[in-house]
């Protein structure tokens, strides 16, 4: 999965950049020439570092490789604010998946900050090429949401499947043969 961490943001600051690398994933955004990874305590915080977008955030694998999406954290951003995200996930032929998930407003993280939620996609989030996320609370001044925890499962390309094949193959072949010597 994709968790920021290995970004090293020391607590209370944030760096702000056009595009974010983490986890084998690129994270940009369509509507504003920029993201924020942090972990100020102004934000919504649940003890890490996390993503912060304007509007939307895209992200696919930096190698192109395909991918499921079972579930990430979501929060809003100021702390009146929390309304509806959506995620939506195109697949390897341009078609699209999408679902909204609407935060719940309350205030109830370590010390009166927004807290995050786990949102949980279903099972036809498979053989993804890449995933926006996008705030679209009408009443949103910022359009300002955080994002962590994307639980992201690599899609094993054709080849591995051959390879695991063929193991299997050549591993009864010598079990076989093995057989024979001892009869």
């Amino acid at each position: 999965g994709v968790d920021f961490e290995e970004k090293g943001i020391p607590l209370n600051t944030q760096k702000v950049s056009a595009s974010v690398t983490s986890g084998g994933f690129r994270f940009v955004s369509e509507e504003v020439d920029h993201l924020h990874i942090g972990s100020e305590q102004f934000w919504a915080y649940n003890g890490s570092t996390v993503l912060g977008a304007h509007y939307d955030v895209i992200f696919a694998g930096i190698d192109s490789s395909l991918f499921s999406l079972s579930s990430l954290d979501l929060a809003g951003f100021p702390t009146s604010r929390e309304g509806t995200i959506q995620v939506i996930g195109t697949f390897a032929d341009s078609s699209t998946i999408s679902t909204t998930f609407t935060l719940d407003g309350v205030v109830d993280g370590s010390d009166g900050r927004i807290d995050f939620e786990t949102f949980s996609l279903g099972a036809d989030w498979i053989n993804l090429a890449s995933a926006r996320i996008v705030n679209t609370d009408p009443n949103s001044n910022t359009g300002i949401f955080h994002v962590d925890n994307i639980n992201i499962i690599p899609v094993p390309e054709p080849e591995t499947y051959v390879m695991l094949l063929v193991g299997l193959g050549l591993l009864g072949f010598m079990v076989r043969g093995r057989k024979e010597t001892i009869v």
